[in-house]
């Protein structure tokens, strides 16, 4: 499926987009009506149908906005309005990984790192591709020719979380203009960010204060010097003076003050060394949230169903993963039919095989297979899975129905449908279609390249 597609961005009153031409007009009135989080507008007008995006990259009410919009001709996404969602967010969550458009700064806060959109041109090409490529394999089937207008003039409001929510083809009936409500749910990238922001806030007012005692304990040893001037002048004038009993009195009398001078001083220290002792405190709280950020790639993360009470079996088919960002598989559970070797290999999209791993297991039980030094490596795009025996060996499969699809389809790493090792190169052999799985309690975590 074919489409035209603009980038815009807008801080404050200024707006900018690439490529310019009349749709400016009503994509800065989109950008500025982002309230929180990111939102979905539908705009009609004639035979061409934009799907419109915006997000805040900040939580500020002031922050900018980044968009996408994507221009089809007498067509629209026909899916549910979630999925429509799930498209662009994985295209605004591998924008911010890849530093390119977005990136987070030592304040934790989300910046642009161009001037003009126009800087971009290869950039936003490769982000269309992007789309282009995910459009084709995930959502080849999900679109409809739009039906015969007759506006009312209006503009549709709609909340994702009400119950019943009327398909979009019959909204584009009646409306020329609809509003998704605003996703509040932030990215881990923002989630990061806010805390390294709050803990950058914390050290800069430690040191403030840190400064101002430091300041007040110079004032304080200059007010002690000049009090001792004071007290030798007073000496001399006592010496002077020998007869006058009152000079006796204002001596003690400063002198009690000298003491009391010497104890504040003395505090001034002790709250200086506490103060000091926090603000390397608070370092090492940033040192170590910046390295947990870091650790995030070692984390974990589960795929898929985690068994099945089907027996039946064959090794005919191949089951496909698609990976939006590098993981790298950890391990993952199989239910061979017989008891003998077998071999289970991963391979891309291109036949070509990337790991393998040999492992034998009794038939009927479950074989939970380590891959984590194997090489199981997925960069970006599709990947497929499938077993190999001499003896003739086969898997156990399950079959998931819609609502399991969809919890398996979404994150880094997503599983996307099986089909048969025959007709794995057809156009259509990566989407869902008679979905089974052979493959259990995938665990994978992100990868950074070491």
């Amino acid at each position: 499926m074919l489409f035209n597609f603009y980038v815009f961005t807008c801080a404050g009153e200024k707006f900018d987009m690439y490529p310019i031409d009349r749709c400016k007009e009503f994509l800065s009135v989109y950008a500025q009506e982002t309230s929180t989080g990111s939102a979905i507008r539908i705009h009609r007008h004639q035979d061409l149908c934009y799907h419109i995006y915006t997000r805040k990259i900040q939580k500020t009410a002031d922050a900018p906005v980044i968009g996408f919009a994507l221009v089809f001709n007498n067509a629209y996404c026909k899916d549910d309005y979630s999925r429509i969602f799930h498209l662009f967010e994985d295209i605004y969550s591998w924008m911010a990984t890849w530093k390119r458009f977005i990136q987070l700064d030592n304040n934790g806060r989300l910046n642009f790192t161009f001037q003009k959109l126009s800087e971009k041109q290869t950039e936003i090409s490769q982000i269309k591709q992007r789309l282009q490529d995910t459009i084709d394999q995930a959502f080849s089937k999900s679109f409809a020719t739009l039906p015969a207008p007759t506006y009312n003039g209006n503009i549709y409001h709609l909340n994702l979380l009400e119950n019943t929510v009327q398909p979009l083809g019959t909204l584009l009936q009646y409306y020329d203009k609809i509003r998704i409500t605003d996703n509040p749910i932030p990215t881990e990238l923002e989630v990061a960010g806010e805390l390294l922001r709050l803990k950058t806030e914390e050290y800069k007012k430690l040191t403030e204060a840190y400064k101002q005692l430091q300041k007040e304990k110079t004032q304080q040893t200059r007010a002690a010097w000049l009090l001792f001037l004071l007290i030798i002048c007073l000496i001399g004038g006592g010496i002077l003076w020998q007869r006058n009993k009152r000079n006796s009195g204002e001596i003690q009398s400063l002198n009690s003050t000298l003491v009391q001078r010497d104890s504040i001083i003395a505090k001034r220290r002790e709250t200086i060394g506490v103060l000091r002792d926090s603000v390397q405190g608070c370092l090492q709280s940033i040192e170590h949230l910046r390295s947990s950020l870091t650790s995030m790639t070692n984390i974990n993360f589960p795929l898929g169903a985690p068994s099945t009470d089907n027996t039946s079996s064959d090794n005919s088919y191949i089951m496909w993963l698609y990976a939006n960002n590098p993981v790298k598989l950890q391990s993952f559970k199989v239910r061979p039919a017989n008891s003998n070797s077998f071999t289970l290999s991963l391979y891309n999209s291109s036949d070509e095989l990337i790991a393998s791993s040999s492992v034998s297991a009794s038939g009927g039980s479950w074989l939970t297979v380590d891959v984590s030094s194997a090489g199981w490596i997925l960069q970006s795009g599709y990947y497929y899975i499938r077993i190999s025996s001499p003896n003739g060996n086969s898997l156990c499969w399950h079959s998931s129905n819609d609502e399991e699809f969809r919890r398996y389809s979404r994150g880094p790493l997503r599983i996307t449908g099986c089909c048969s090792y025959d007709s794995r190169n057809n156009s259509d052999a990566k989407s869902k279609h008679g979905y089974y799985q052979y493959f259990y309690d995938i665990r994978y975590s992100l990868y950074a390249g070491n």
